[in-house]
């Protein structure tokens, strides 16, 4: 029934290749996660919005057992989440993203998606990976990808595939794919905050608006 499924958080990475997917399949299956962080009712709608554009299915998940195991700012309602940091301080993106750090949340979620890809027969799972967010985020990279390609060879039937459009590119280059192949911009949701608007401060509200310009 469907050709790809697609992890969409609604963010800049993950919009980015579920146009480049619905541009090259037929039928895709979008999923989203809500795992008790705090963008969470931004997130879902800013994906939910993407997909009823693109006349898309959408599935959304409760992931709630995160908020019982990890303390990250980016859950924990009593932890600030980093804001205005250096992004060209080695430092301070290490620091800030070990305050946002949940233990293998990509893990969980790709295993998830390969569950469900598998269990509807679809062959490729699209996450949005990028070169610049690996440097500080090792579970965003491209051996991270490999790696779980290769244990999806034992731990899948049809041995699903992980893919991303975006794996090799920076920020401001996605920014100018999405703009280019009409992904709404102004429509994402990338911040790490819930609130009426993006923040604008914290990093990957601040990656978003550098790669903007």
């Amino acid at each position: 029934m469907y050709d790809a499924l697609i992890l969409l958080s609604g963010g800049l990475d993950s919009s980015v290749n579920l146009y480049k997917a619905c541009a090259e399949y037929k039928k895709i299956l979008a999923l989203s996660f809500n795992y008790g962080q705090k963008a969470a009712s931004q997130e879902l709608k800013a994906a939910s919005k993407l997909c009823k554009l693109l006349l898309c299915d959408h599935q959304i998940h409760n992931l709630d057992f995160f908020k019982s195991w990890t303390q990250t700012s980016l859950i924990n309602s009593k932890k600030d989440i980093p804001t205005n940091i250096k992004l060209t301080s080695k430092a301070e993106t290490q620091e800030s993203a070990k305050q946002v750090w949940i233990p293998n949340r990509n893990g969980v979620f790709l295993n998830v998606a390969a569950s469900l890809a598998e269990s509807l027969n679809i062959p490729f799972v699209y996450v949005g990976f990028n070169k610049e967010e690996a440097e500080t985020f090792p579970d965003n990279s491209i051996d991270y990808l490999n790696s779980v390609n290769k244990s999806f060879k034992f731990s899948t039937l049809n041995k699903v595939q992980i893919k991303s459009y975006t794996k090799d590119l920076c920020k401001k280059e996605i920014y100018k794919l999405g703009v280019e192949i009409g992904v709404p911009v102004k429509d994402l949701w990338p911040c790490y905050f819930g609130g009426e608007k993006l923040c604008g401060e914290c990093e990957s509200c601040l990656r978003f608006f550098k790669a903007s310009v």
